[in-house]
């Protein structure tokens, strides 16, 4: 039988994998990310850093970080899959003009062959940060977007929405003062936005505090002091993978945007009954390892946890006159309260707990009898559980109080390190660079041709005369030239008419135009007055022309400057044979070239000439312990009530020189940062059951305090602020922390 319709099951749609590749200052991330009936989501990530940077990291290197972040990516995907399809997320100053500079194009179309992508587009990621903030909050962004790498701290300014400038500068002392020195490119805006944002940092509490205690500069144009907010790790990806949602027409999945609240009565009044539903199923449930009902019901109903806090809110300001209505409610506010503190208070023991019914409240007809009561014992329990459960932290930010040493030292390699003897041991590391260098010629030199012709010579002594090859005749004008050929002339008689003569061919001694004589020109022959010579026709052929040679001073130029030109990647080379605790020297100790060929010999008439040489580069490195430990000895004995405070140590060598036996000598520049000492047991007992006002304003009388912050875990909003009368709920944190000196 045909049926009069045709009946067919939907055609499930497969899943499209596309790659997300980073390049940051310093690192690399490579993202997978799935997408199916129009919905993306991240199912792979990987990261690694650059020995150096993303711009001076050599093409092999590109290739190896690329394809090692690609590859463990990649491990998310199901079997036989790979990615093709892929979008670049770049840095704000690879792109002129909405295309990418044509130096960075070459280098990602070359790595795109080799590793077989296909590229698909490219998203700025410091406007797809400022995007997903504006995403996020609901309005565009004004801040300070601070990028922190290893080695360098990349500051974009953000108003309305918009990256107005980018400045990136290599950390100095600290990171907090390099951000401080960076924001001073920015100081012709008018007004700073107070609001810092960091993003990718390794420590983000402890680099929270220092920004936070830090003092800013008065030349920047701040409004008040600016507030600091830490981006989690991997919010650059996922701006990223937003973006590219955006601009293909794709739903993000996975991405927690803050629901935006209605502020009618009409719609909060509807808000507030889906919130007394869920109240209601709370009463015939019980506790769940590891969940907290009351999350578990919000997130069923799709009640935001800000509103519901808001409605409760709204209940107990009703609670004075209580009607039966208000009663039935109040009692489910109660009811959820206790049973989130409970709840949080059983999982911090980390006992496996099973389930629990709570039956409802049986409730007298006379409920307002019973009401007081109630309440009564329930903040009785509440109380008692806060004064055994509840637990405290109380953060401290110091200012360092910062010491400067300076002492000369001496490099060695040939003895141990001696504090007492300011000798600091260092090894030689040696390598060699072939390369070459180019300059045009600087020199001159004249070319030309000599000027020819025939000259009649007579002789009117009474004996012949023999004049050989090379003999010189000179002009009426000073002119020198010479015999082409030996010749005999007779003697003159006094029978003759004429004196006899003879022709020979003649060539100025010197080449130009100037030797060109007319006929008729006189010519004498030394000293001799009995013989004299005339050219019948004019001299011709002469020529003069100044043209460009190789130099003496162009090989001095290039020995000079070939070294210059591999002294960066000869530190490069001598840095990877050191490991991560050893130093550099920064000054290249000894320089030999050898091996040296010049394409050109001196006088060569060329425009340029190359020298190709191998050249021996030799520098000096140390021990960071060493270094480190000197700098310590250098402030011990000036260190009384103080310790010095963690990664607060910082060095530099200056004035370094290599002297005429051989030694190199240089300054130390010590500066440590300091720190009171505290004793965190006392402190403790001082402030145990004091109101956090009172707990706060006795350790602001602290030494070098700037900042105190106390919370509360579990939060309980309808008790006192007071601190546990138990010693040991409250953990105090310092920052910045210390460390013992040896």
């Amino acid at each position: 039988m045909k049926l009069p319709f045709s009946f067919s099951l939907p055609k499930k749609e497969e899943p499209e994998y596309f790659l997300a590749l980073l390049l940051r200052d310093e690192k690399a991330t490579a993202v997978i990310f799935e997408e199916i009936n129009g919905k993306i989501k991240e199912i792979g990530e990987s990261e690694e850093y650059f020995s150096e940077s993303v711009e001076n990291s050599s093409d092999e290197e590109w290739l190896n970080v690329l394809d090692k972040i690609i590859s463990k990516a990649e491990g998310a995907l199901p079997e036989n899959v790979q990615t093709q399809k892929t979008i670049f997320g770049l840095k704000e100053n690879w792109i002129l003009e909405n295309h990418i500079k044509k130096e960075y194009l070459e280098r990602i179309k070359k790595i795109s062959k080799t590793l077989d992508l296909t590229p698909i587009g490219f998203i700025v990621i410091s406007e797809a940060i400022a995007h997903l903030l504006e995403k996020k909050e609901g309005v565009p962004v004004s801040a300070i977007l601070t990028q922190i790498d290893k080695k360098n701290i990349t500051i974009s300014l953000i108003r309305a929405g918009k990256i107005a400038r980018t400045q990136t500068a290599p950390i100095q002392d600290s990171i907090v003062k390099t951000a401080d020195d960076l924001l001073h490119y920015f100081t012709d805006y008018a007004i700073l936005p107070s609001r810092i944002i960091l993003l990718n940092s390794e420590d983000s509490d402890y680099l929270n505090q220092q920004f936070i205690s830090h003092t800013w500069s008065k030349s920047l144009p701040f409004m008040h002091v600016p507030q600091v907010s830490i981006l989690p790790k991997g919010f650059d990806a996922q701006a990223v993978l937003s973006g590219t949602a955006t601009q293909m027409g794709f739903e993000m999945l996975g991405q927690d945007l803050p629901s935006k609240k209605s502020k009618d009565d009409e719609s909060l009044k509807e808000d507030k009954e889906s919130i007394d539903e869920a109240k209601e199923d709370i009463e015939t449930l019980g506790f769940l390892k590891e969940e907290d009902i009351a999350h578990i019901h919000l997130k069923k109903t799709n009640i935001p946890e800000s509103l519901e806090e808001e409605t409760e809110e709204k209940e107990l300001a009703t609670f004075s006159e209580p009607s039966k209505t208000q009663v039935s409610k109040n009692r489910s506010a109660i009811q959820k309260n206790i049973l989130a503190f409970l709840n949080t208070a059983v999982l911090s023991s980390k006992k496996i707990i099973p389930k629990i019914r709570i039956p409802s409240l049986p409730m007298p007809k006379k409920k307002g009898l019973f009401i007081v009561p109630l309440i009564l014992a329930v903040f009785i329990a509440i109380f008692v559980l806060y004064i055994f459960m509840a637990k405290a932290k109380v953060t401290i930010s110091i200012k360092p109080n910062v010491m400067q040493q300076t002492q000369a030292v001496t490099l060695s390699s040939d003895s141990n390190t001696d504090f007492s003897k300011n000798i600091i041991h260092v090894d030689k590391i040696s390598v060699s660079e072939t390369g070459s260098a180019s300059t045009n010629s600087t020199g001159t030199k004249e070319i030309g041709n000599k000027a020819k012709g025939t000259v009649t010579i007579r002789n009117i002594s009474t004996n012949a005369i023999t004049l050989s090859s090379g003999t010189v005749i000179t002009s009426s004008n000073g002119l020198n030239y010479t015999l082409d050929n030996s010749i005999n002339i007779a003697s003159n008689s006094a029978f003759q008419t004429t004196p006899p003569t003879q022709d020979v061919s003649v060539t100025a001694s010197d080449i130009g135009s100037n030797y060109n004589l007319p006929s008729g020109t006189q010519f004498t022959i030394g000293s001799n007055s009995s013989i004299g010579a005339v050219n019948n026709d004019p001299f011709s052929g002469g020529s003069k022309k100044e043209i460009t040679v190789v130099s003496m001073n162009d090989y001095e130029k290039l020995l000079a400057e070939i070294p210059k030109n591999m002294e960066s990647k000869a530190k490069n080379d001598i840095a990877q044979k050191v490991s991560q605790d050893m130093g550099i020297i920064p000054t290249l100790t000894n320089e030999t070239i050898t091996g040296k060929h010049f394409s050109k010999n001196v006088g060569d008439q060329v425009s340029s000439v190359t020298l190709t040489a191998t050249v021996s580069y030799q520098s000096l490195s140390y021990n960071k312990t060493d270094l480190k430990n000197f700098s310590l000895n250098l402030f011990k004995q000036r260190i009384q009530n103080e310790t010095v405070g963690t990664n607060g140590i910082s060095f530099s060598l200056t004035n370094i020189k290599e002297n005429k036996d051989k030694t190199v000598t240089a300054d130390i520049n010590a500066k440590a940062s300091l720190i009171p000492q505290i004793n965190t047991k006392n402190l403790i007992t001082q402030i145990q059951g004091k109101s956090f006002q009172n707990a706060e304003a006795a350790i602001l009388k602290l030494p070098q305090v700037q900042n105190v912050s106390i919370t509360l875990s579990p939060p309980l909003p309808i008790l006192p602020r007071v601190l546990p009368r138990i010693g040991k709920n409250i953990d105090i944190i310092i920052y910045p922390s210390a460390f013992k000196m040896k």
